[in-house]
């Protein structure tokens, strides 16, 4: 039995998985799963996990359904992010789809998530320089300079980009929640260029056939000029966004206006991605309703209004030195 419920409220018993009813469970868990709006990406992930579970569940008759769910998360000991990632997965499954409850989703994961590499400004700056393809260089400092995901650069449109205000719109990004982002000054000539005298419905970023580029081809052209550079940090594209954050923080930068810049919902998720050094400065930076915030005993989701000028006037510092009008590091070559 795939399901099988503890009480008469919760009897469900779904006998073994065959193509069809496979196929019919799979189409009801998307279409839940786009109702409640989650992203194209999400919808398309999490499918792929429940479908390789409950291909795993009917091989495994003899096993008990909470049983059987803790076996196949443990299966992703080794690989911690793959297991987060098929246990909301599941959970959702059992949950909003089936309706049954599952005690291995009411117990409290503890896991251990390591903080992430983070560039300095100088091997930021030395990464830039390697990359001799201008519109490369420009995708890859847009996403430091305006603390992006891979995803959101290149859904970019040139109508995103406003150049009065010096934001960037990010349509539907995670969460599809959309936010405004603050835009370098030294990146006004290349996205000037960039953009020529194309309207604001057509990608940013076209690649030479004429399409959007791909978060797989960014990722490569990332891994080329961190090889370029020399850099043996394990880092990858997302790692200038932590970087990104981490130098605004250096600079004295209010840890909620870096929340805002990144689109996080939660305080919590802003902070755990930063080192334990900057993590004190912040921490003493908060005040009390703040602090009340951070620790889960205000508003759950707390999302402060940002002013856009005292943001500009936060990270002037940071993308002069790394993206200067004139001399020492430039993308202009």
């Amino acid at each position: 039995m795939l399901f099988r419920s503890r009480s008469n409220r919760d009897q469900l018993v779904i006998g073994y998985v065959n193509s069809l009813s496979l196929e019919k469970l799979i189409d009801k868990y998307k279409r839940e799963l786009l109702i409640r709006e989650y992203s194209a990406k999400t919808i398309s992930i999490y499918s792929r996990e429940l479908r390789r579970f409950l291909k795993y569940a009917s091989q495994t008759p003899e096993q008990e359904r909470d049983e059987r769910i803790r076996n196949w998360l443990a299966g992703f000991e080794s690989h911690e992010p793959a297991r987060r990632l098929a246990f909301a997965a599941l959970k959702f499954f059992y949950y909003e789809v089936v309706h049954v409850p599952v005690d291995v989703f009411r117990m409290r994961r503890r896991s251990y998530r390591p903080l992430p590499e983070v560039l300095s400004r100088q091997e930021v700056g030395a990464l830039l320089d390697t990359v001799l393809n201008r519109k490369h260089r420009l995708m890859l400092a847009l996403m430091y300079g305006s603390g992006l995901r891979v995803g959101e650069l290149v859904a970019l449109n040139t109508g995103h980009i406003d150049f009065s205000s010096g934001r960037i719109h990010v349509c539907r990004g995670k969460g599809a929640k959309d936010r405004y982002v603050i835009l370098s000054r030294n990146l006004y000539k290349e996205l000037l260029w960039i953009i020529g005298g194309r309207k604001g419905n057509e990608p940013l970023f076209v690649t030479r056939h004429g399409g959007r580029y791909t978060t797989r081809t960014l990722q490569l052209i990332f891994q080329r000029a961190k090889e370029n550079a020399h850099i043996i940090k394990k880092v990858s594209c997302h790692t200038l966004r932590h970087s990104f954050a981490t130098h605004m923080l250096e600079r004295g930068t209010d840890i909620r206006v870096i929340q805002s810049q990144l689109g996080h919902k939660n305080l919590k998720t802003t902070m755990s991605r930063q080192s334990s050094e900057w993590f004190e400065i912040a921490l003493r930076r908060l005040t009390p309703e703040n602090c009340q915030d951070f620790y889960g005993l205000g508003a759950k989701n707390f999302q402060p209004e940002i002013c856009l000028t005292d943001l500009k006037h936060s990270t002037c510092n940071l993308h002069s030195d790394i993206l200067p009008e004139q001399g020492g590091i430039s993308i202009n070559h």
